[in-house]
C-alpha cells in the first residue's frame, strides 16, 4: 500500500545516507494510534505546531529546520510552561539546526529578551531507555532525537526530533511536529530504535509537573477498562494510491497527490537540517538545567522538581488570572500548608488555557493521581487558606481527623408556670337598700296648661273691636 504524502514533505529532517529500503515491512508508523493508549496524545490537535524553518536566504522560515525547538515548545505546552509561548517563531529570526549546548543558549536567551527565569529542564544523550520510561510514568513529555525509517519518511534515516507521547513494554507512540495532528503508533523497539539511531538518543524533558489527569468513563475497551470521554486527536488515515504511471521525468520528482486530487508526479520539495547529530556525539551524558550532571543526579531529587518518580502525587490545579496567579506563590508557601503543598503537582492555569476549559470545572480542583484513576477528589470555589486546608487535609493528612461534631447543649425543660394564688374571698357586704321607686306622674293635665288653653280661647271668642 502506498501512502499519500502530505504537501509540505519533512521539514527539519535530512538524509543521512542513502535511502534505506528495510529488509522487513515497514512498520505503520504513518497509521494513526489505534487507541489513545499514551498520556500525552490527548494533548489538543491545535497546541501541536507544523515544524519550521529558522532564518535563511529568503528571510525568517526559511532557513535550517526547528524540529528541536518546535518538539521542546510543545512539551511546554503540554506541561503548562507558558515562558516558552512563542520560542519557535521567535527562532525563526535565528539560524536553524539543533543540539544540546545551543538548545541551552537558545532557551536563556529567549527567557531573558523576555524578563523570565528559565524554567528547569533535563537533558539527556546516549539511549538510557529507563530515562525516558521515568519521564512517561511521570506524565511529562520528553522531546526526542528520531531517525525516521517509517513509512512516512519512505523508510529513509532522518535527522529529527519528535516528542514521545506514550512508551510501555510493548508499544510507544509519539507527536510528529512534519504531520500534526496524530498520534504515530509504533512498537517500543521500533520507537528506541529510530531514537538511538541519532547518535545513541537525544532526549529533552521539561521538569515542571505534568497536568492533571483527564477525565475518563468505565466499561469500553480500552486498556484496564477506562478509556479517555473523547480522544483530542482526529487523525486521518493513510490512503491509497493507484500504481505509479510511466517513470518519473527526474529524481527531484516522486509519485504523490497533487492539492485537486490527482494523482501524478511532483516536485519533491526541498527540506531542511533540524537536528545536528555530529554535534550531539554518542556518548551517555546527562544535564540539568545546562549544567553537566551523573546519571545518578539527573535521577535524584537533587531539587524539588527534580526528574524523580513522583507519579503517586495528588495534582492540584488552581484557575486564576496572571496577577492573581503571582500572589497564589507566597500563599501556598504558608507553613500552615506546605507540607500538603509538598505532596501535590501544584499547577496555575490560566482561565483560557486548555487544561482549565477542558478537565476544571472549579477554581481549585484536587485529582488523585494517575495510578490511583485519576478521579478528581474535591473541588473549592475560593483560594483562602481555610478553603485549601479544608480541601487537602481530610486527603493528604494521614493524622487527620475531623473535628468531633458539638455536642448540643440538652434542651431545657420549661419550668412551668406557677398558677396565680386564689385571691381571699372579699368579706360579705351588706345588702343594698333599695332605691325609693319615683312618684307617679300626675295624671291629667297640668295647670299651667289648661290656662293657656283658656286664654286662647277667650281671645278667639271674644276678639279686640
Amino acid at each position: 500500500m502506498k501512502l499519500r504524502w502530505p504537501r509540505t514533505l519533512a521539514v527539519c529532517l535530512v538524509a543521512l545516507a542513502p535511502a534505506l529500503v528495510l529488509a522487513h515491512e515497514p512498520a505503520e508508523a504513518f497509521t494513526p494510534s489505534k487507541s489513545p493508549a499514551g498520556n500525552a496524545c490527548d494533548l489538543p490537535t491545535e497546541l501541536h505546531m507544523k515544524n519550521t524553518g529558522g532564518m535563511g536566504p529568503g528571510g525568517p522560515g526559511t532557513g535550517a529546520g526547528l524540529c528541536v525547538f518546535t518538539s521542546v515548545e510543545v512539551a511546554a505546552r503540554w506541561q503548562n510552561v507558558r515562558e516558552l509561548d512563542g520560542f519557535q517563531k521567535w527562532m525563526t529570526k535565528r539560524p536553524g539546526g539543533g543540539w544540546p549546548e545551543k538548545l541551552d543558549q537558545m532557551l536563556k536567551q529567549f527567557c531573558a529578551e523576555k524578563g523570565v527565569s528559565v524554567p528547569r529542564y533535563v537533558q539527556h544523550t546516549g539511549g538510557d531507555a529507563a530515562f525516558l520510561d521515568l519521564a512517561i510514568k511521570t506524565r511529562r513529555m520528553p522531546a526526542i532525537t528520531y531517525a525516521g525509517r517509517d513509512d512516512f519518511y519512505r523508510n529513509q534515516r532522518i535527522a529529527h526530533m519528535v516528542d514521545l507521547g506514550h512508551l510501555d513494554a510493548s508499544t510507544a507512540n509519539i507527536i510528529d511536529n512534519n504531520r500534526p495532528g496524530t498520534c504515530l503508533g509504533m512498537t517500543r523497539a521500533e520507537l528506541l530504535e529510530r531514537w538511538r539511531d541519532m547518535q545513541g538518543g537525544w532526549a529533552f524533558v521539561w521538569l515542571g509537573p505534568p497536568p492533571p489527569p483527564g477525565a475518563v468513563v468505565v466499561g469500553q475497551q480500552c486498556r484496564n477498562g477506562r478509556c479517555p470521554i473523547s480522544p483530542a486527536i482526529s487523525p486521518t488515515s493513510p490512503t491509497s494510491s493507484p500504481s505509479p504511471i510511466g517513470t518519473p521525468p527526474s529524481a527531484d520528482h516522486e509519485w504523490g497527490q497533487f492539492d485537486n486530487g490527482v494523482w501524478g508526479w511532483k516536485l519533491i520539495e526541498k527540506v531542511n537540517y533540524g537536528v545536528e547529530p555530529e554535534k550531539i556525539g554518542g556518548a551517555q551524558r546527562y544535564w540539568i538545567d545546562g549544567r553537566e550532571c551523573t546519571r545518578a543526579e539527573a535521577f535524584a531529587a537533587v531539587a524539588a522538581d527534580a526528574l524523580t518518580d513522583d507519579s503517586d502525587r495528588y495534582h492540584l490545579s488552581l484557575v486564576a488570572d496572571e496577577f492573581t496567579g503571582s500572589a497564589l506563590t507566597s500563599k501556598l508557601s504558608d507553613p500552615r500548608i506546605a507540607a500538603l503543598i509538598a505532596k501535590c503537582h501544584v499547577q496555575v492555569y490560566r482561565p483560557d488555557s486548555w487544561v482549565a476549559t477542558s478537565r476544571l470545572s472549579s477554581k481549585v480542583t484536587l485529582h488523585e493521581p494517575q495510578a490511583k484513576g485519576g478521579r478528581i477528589v474535591g473541588t473549592a470555589a475560593g483560594f483562602s487558606l481555610d478553603e485549601l486546608l479544608a480541601l487537602l487535609r481530610p486527603v493528604l493528612d494521614p493524622l487527620w481527623k475531623p473535628a468531633p461534631a458539638p455536642v448540643p447543649a440538652p434542651t431545657p425543660v420549661p419550668t412551668p408556670t406557677p398558677a396565680p394564688a386564689p385571691a381571699p374571698n372579699p368579706a360579705p357586704q351588706p345588702a343594698p337598700e333599695p332605691s325609693p321607686s319615683p312618684a307617679p306622674a300626675p295624671s291629667g293635665p297640668q295647670p299651667s296648661m289648661f290656662l293657656s288653653i283658656l286664654a286662647a280661647l277667650a281671645a278667639w271668642l271674644f276678639p279686640k273691636r
